[in-house]
């Protein structure tokens, strides 16, 4: 009976959560492109979080400039992030490629600090050696 009960339980669960909770709106931004606004959303927050009076200096209204880019408007985007994170597997999967692409510019970012961290040494030690002086 217990056994029963919780497979009744458990087929009900799934099949609630299988359900769309939020309608689908009508000018829904496709997900590849959500995936592209929210990476850049994420890289313009830490580019504020770090320097934002250079942003406010040059007049950069981030979601303004992010709106322009895309090509869409306020109530377009919310109703899009609105829907797509009534589906968590969907904004799990959007949020898991939006790390990754972090996780390589990152990468990318450590290397090319390395090469020119390795040729300002170089560069100092050339500038440090004695002249060799020819006879």
């Amino acid at each position: 009976m217990k056994k029963g009960l919780y497979l009744l339980a458990l087929l009900f669960f799934v099949v609630a959560c299988a359900e769309k909770v939020i309608k689908e709106p009508n000018n829904l931004i496709p997900m590849d492109k959500m995936e592209d606004i929210l990476y850049d959303i994420a890289i313009t927050t830490a580019a504020r979080n770090i320097n934002a009076e250079l942003l406010r200096k040059n007049n950069v209204e981030v979601m303004a400039y992010i709106y322009a880019k895309y090509g869409i408007d306020s109530i377009q985007f919310a109703e899009s992030d609105i829907y797509y994170a009534s589906i968590p597997s969907n904004y799990e999967a959007i949020y898991s490629k939006i790390l990754d692409s972090i996780k390589i510019g990152e990468k990318i970012a450590n290397e090319l600090q390395k090469k020119h961290n390795d040729s300002i040494t170089e560069a100092v030690k050339r500038a440090n050696k004695p002249p060799v002086l020819k006879k």
